[in-house]
C-alpha cells in the first residue's frame, strides 16, 4: 500500500497526539507545520512531505471536504513542481 485516506466522517483519527479532525483545524495546519518544517499548497492540497501526509484545507469549510492521508515514502517524488511554500502561522 503507498498511501492511506480519511474523511472527515470517520470518527477519531490521530496523528502523533493531534486530533485531525476533532481540533481546529488552522491549529492541526498549525501543528503539521511545525513538526514538518513548513508547507506547501497546490489546489488545496497542503503537502507535509517529510511528515509523510497532506490534508485538504482543514482551515478551511465546509467540513466535507476535510481528508488526510498518509502516504509512502518517495510517492510525491517529482511532483510537487506545482506546489507554492504556504506558512499557517501568521493566520
Amino acid at each position: 500500500m503507498s498511501e492511506i485516506e480519511a474523511f472527515y466522517d470517520i470518527g477519531v483519527v490521530m496523528f502523533r497526539g493531534i486530533s485531525v479532525f476533532g481540533t481546529n483545524g488552522l491549529k492541526v495546519l498549525r501543528a503539521l507545520e511545525e513538526l514538518n518544517g513548513g508547507a506547501a499548497i497546490s489546489v488545496g492540497i497542503i503537502l507535509f512531505d517529510k511528515l509523510g501526509l497532506t490534508v485538504g484545507r482543514l482551515d478551511e469549510g465546509p467540513p466535507t471536504g476535510h481528508s488526510v492521508t498518509a502516504f509512502a515514502s518517495g510517492t510525491w517524488n517529482g511532483k510537487t513542481d506545482d506546489f507554492t511554500s504556504i506558512s499557517f502561522n501568521d493566520r
